[in-house]
């Protein structure tokens, strides 16, 4: 009987489903694992196009948190580089390989290179619960499709983000705004509502930068926070709240991978290396307006970007003008437009933005004749040092995790940023000062303050675009007075922050060696 029934329901299949179709792989095909070279400019993002998937300047806590889909806040445990150390991926895969396949695989890959023991267990985080108001102001949606939110037609009204929303449910609104409103949203959402189906709506609010306590523009057009809109616009609640939620506890971990395999860079999916079509023209618009946006499909659209920008986008060194030497003055004040495009990546998902510096080198030096060399020189930097009055810094427990982590802080008066950071060397925060601190720190900065081990410490400043009287030293000048005018808000200087809450000092006007890339020759563009 049961035989019979097997055959009767092969019998009723489409064609080509009667055979069990083959199984998800497990693991990655080949996989190429380094640590990454140290960097400013360490941003973890990751892609996937052509067979290859890569993770870039990634810590352990991003691999774990990518792999299992939990938030960073719920990973739990593991040595104190877990948050600090960071590597470089390259992986095999079948290219018609879904998410849910490769978080698999990935998860195989930590527990074979990097020796991984986890085991999952509720724990008590911070969250925001999201629940319904007594009237709940959103329409029902009325047809089908995918959760979208998307801005207006035009720019909206200033100076709110405004979003039109379609078919949302009330899981997609936790996922999305997390990542639309994280200046307001700095936990994972909760959806208590108890609402089913999707719903349309529309809601405006004010960027938490934005926002200020008892002013407006006019009587007509207030501030208003993102907490505000949820309630007053679509009858719902959002509060901050810890409770069990589930978690990733790491048991061990290595901190060195094991080696890969020998020719494995034969053995991996080639990367593309150039466009397979491009347009460069120059702009001579005169307008404020530059974009660089890599789009799906492995497309890429420069608008009004000076070649001396887009040469040191191509070459990682964007972030510090200085750290590009030689050249005619004209590359510093011709703006140029780029269309380009590569068939290597999938149709949903933009390129990783490190592969698009890569082929942006061969497009340069062909359009622009472009000749350049990596060299150590010395540039001007930020020195970091203990202040006259002693360091205040507390010594941190040694098996503590090393982390930094930035959040909006709960002034209503001027807006403030909080960077927490536990186990902390005085190194890795003047390495990543030209990140967090960009409007202040306009060069990379130098430990030269003779501190050794990890430290607990907490710095509250105003952003430099906030701060009343400015904020931001010049590249010659000393930063103890810098945006040391009273800002009537209560407002500080990321300079006088580092001094007064911890003890240290800022100075510009030395210089330290520093690789820099040298131009050799570069003529003016050859038409498309």
């Amino acid at each position: 009987m049961k035989r019979l029934l097997a055959i009767a329901a092969a019998a009723i299949l489409p064609t080509g489903l009667a055979f069990s179709q083959t199984p998800a792989p497990t693991t990655f095909e080949v996989a190429d694992v380094h640590a990454s070279p140290s960097s400013g400019n360490s941003f973890m993002n990751s892609g996937f196009y052509g067979g290859r998937y890569i993770v870039h300047s990634a810590t352990l806590v991003d691999l774990i948190r990518i792999s299992y889909g939990v938030e960073a806040d719920a990973v739990y445990g593991g040595p104190s580089w877990l948050d600090s150390d960071r590597f470089e991926i390259v992986a095999k895969v079948p290219p018609r390989s879904s998410e849910a396949d490769r978080q698999v695989m990935l998860q195989a890959l930590l527990a074979d290179r990097f020796k991984l023991v986890v085991h999952k267990e509720d724990k008590p985080q911070d969250v925001f619960t999201l629940t319904a108001g007594k009237k709940v102001l959103m329409k029902a949606s009325e047809g089908e499709g995918r959760a979208n939110c998307q801005p207006p037609e035009g720019r909206g009204p200033q100076p709110y983000i405004v979003l039109d929303c379609k078919n949302m449910a009330m899981a997609d609104f936790a996922t999305q705004f997390h990542q639309m409103a994280g200046g307001y949203v700095t936990h994972q959402v909760v959806d208590l509502t108890g609402l089913k189906g999707q719903f349309d709506f529309a809601i405006k609010w004010t960027p938490r930068g934005a926002l200020r306590a008892g002013s407006s523009e006019s009587e007509a057009n207030p501030g208003i926070s993102f907490f505000e809109a949820v309630d007053k616009q679509l009858g719902l609640k959002l509060a901050p709240e810890k409770r069990p939620m589930p978690a990733i506890v790491v048991d061990s971990v290595n901190r060195t991978p094991t080696d890969n395999a020998p020719g494995i860079d034969k053995a991996l999916p080639p990367a593309p290396m150039e466009f397979d079509a491009a347009s460069v023209k120059q702009n001579k618009s005169g307008g404020q307006v530059r974009r660089i946006q890599p789009k799906a499909g492995g497309r890429i659209e420069v608008e009004n970007i000076p070649l001396k920008e887009l040469i040191g986008l191509a070459w990682n060194v964007d972030r510090d003008p200085e750290r590009i030497v030689g050249g005619p003055k004209w590359i510093e004040t011709e703006n140029f437009d780029i269309v380009a495009k590569t068939a290597d990546f999938p149709m949903n998902s933009p390129p990783p933005f490190d592969q698009v510096r890569l082929m942006l080198q061969p497009l340069l030096k062909e359009r622009f004749k472009l000749e350049a060399h990596m060299e150590d020189q010395p540039i001007p930097v930020w020195t970091l040092t203990v202040a006259k009055g002693g360091s205040k810094l507390k010594e941190a427990d040694p098996a503590s995790r090393s982390s930094c982590k930035g959040a909006p802080g709960d002034s209503t008066t001027v807006p403030m940023i909080v960077y927490t950071c536990q186990n902390t060397t005085m190194a890795q925060l003047a390495e990543a000062m030209h990140n967090f601190a960009g409007g202040y720190v306009n060069h990379p900065a130098v430990d030269m303050t003779g501190l050794t081990g990890g430290y607990d410490f907490k710095i509250t400043w105003t952003p430099a675009g906030a701060l009343m009287g400015g904020g931001r030293s010049g590249a010659s000048g000393d930063a103890a007075g810098a945006g040391a005018a009273v800002d009537p808000n209560g407002g500080i200087s990321f300079f006088e922050a580092v001094e007064k809450q911890l003890g240290l000092h800022l100075e510009s006007g030395q210089k330290h060696p520093m690789p820099v890339l040298v131009i050799d020759h570069v003529e003016q563009l050859v038409e498309n």
